[in-house]
């Protein structure tokens, strides 16, 4: 294995003079110029040592819808999810009787992610304004349904 600590030495066994400019908490070692990793030629691995393989994988990205009421979170995985109280939405919501059978459509778009409240009795906000018309999700927008809070979250992993 490589000392990379080679040529290193401990700054107590060094002189160095004060540096008399502000701004400086502590003592500055000048070292000679050390070329940037770009511009190096490649070095071959030592005999004992595997090259290692640099594996590319891109970013997934993971969208969800939290239920703040309840900690309860889906993942949203197609095109478009109804939330609502009503059997047939992609998020049942249950034990809230404000809530319409067909309450908000959460939609994926070329721009980004919608919000729509599809006409509920008792409407849909983002933040403090109501949703009248599409509106854009971000990371970590917090929108209500009637009197319950949920929060739009997106991971990249």
């Amino acid at each position: 294995m490589r000392d990379y600590l080679e040529g290193w030495v401990d700054v107590r066994d060094v002189d160095i003079p004060p540096v008399e400019q502000k701004g400086f908490a502590e003592p500055v070692i000048i070292r000679e110029h050390v070329e940037p990793l770009a511009s190096r030629p490649p070095q071959e691995p030592e005999e004992d040592e595997e090259a290692t393989v640099l594996l590319r994988r891109e970013p997934e990205m993971h969208v969800f819808v939290k239920r703040l009421k309840t900690g309860e979170t889906k993942e949203f995985t197609g095109d478009e999810m109804v939330l609502g109280k009503g059997a047939d939405c992609e998020w049942q919501i249950e034990g809230n009787p404000t809530v319409s059978r067909h309450h908000a459509r959460i939609r994926k778009t070329p721009e980004g992610y919608l919000l729509e409240d599809m006409q509920s009795l008792n409407h849909t906000f983002l933040g403090e304004e109501q949703v009248t018309g599409a509106v854009r999700l971000i990371k970590e927008s917090r929108f209500t349904l009637s009197d319950e809070t949920f929060e739009f979250i997106i991971e990249i992993r």
